[in-house]
């Protein structure tokens, strides 16, 4: 057992990793560069090298599994498909709206992707709903 973000986390491997996601049980790599836990927005996160990249998020209210969609290096990659919750295909967004969903949770990220004026944020809701990259 360890800490990650103030949490008490399982410290496991990159290869025995999934088994944590699945149930949603907080855990750490032994290096810390992969690891989950409950957010205070009330949402189950995996991140790769820190909180900027989160790679999945389960949301409890909708039972939906989320994932960054974002291009990344190999070792993240490596995690990506050590961390995969079986039987499971994601929702898949961008690393912005990952985030989003991360720190305000679901109501928050679909007010942020339908509502907000923000000309940026506009262009990827577009982009996505025409299955572009923004």
């Amino acid at each position: 057992m360890g800490r990650i973000n103030g949490v008490t986390a399982h410290e496991t491997t990159v290869s025995e990793c999934r088994q944590y996601v699945e149930r949603r049980v907080p855990f750490h790599t032994t290096n810390k560069q992969l690891f989950g836990y409950w957010c205070t927005s009330g949402v189950y996160a995996v991140f790769s090298y820190g909180q900027h990249w989160p790679l999945f998020v389960y949301e409890p209210t909708t039972s939906k599994w989320f994932a960054n969609e974002d291009k990344y290096g190999t070792t993240t990659s490596k995690h990506h498909g050590k961390a995969h919750p079986f039987h499971v295909t994601p929702i898949r967004l961008s690393c912005t709206a990952m985030k989003k969903l991360v720190a305000q949770g679901y109501t928050a990220l679909a007010e942020w992707r339908i509502t907000d004026n923000d000309m940026e944020q506009r262009a990827e809701l577009l982009a996505g709903l025409r299955g572009e990259a923004a």
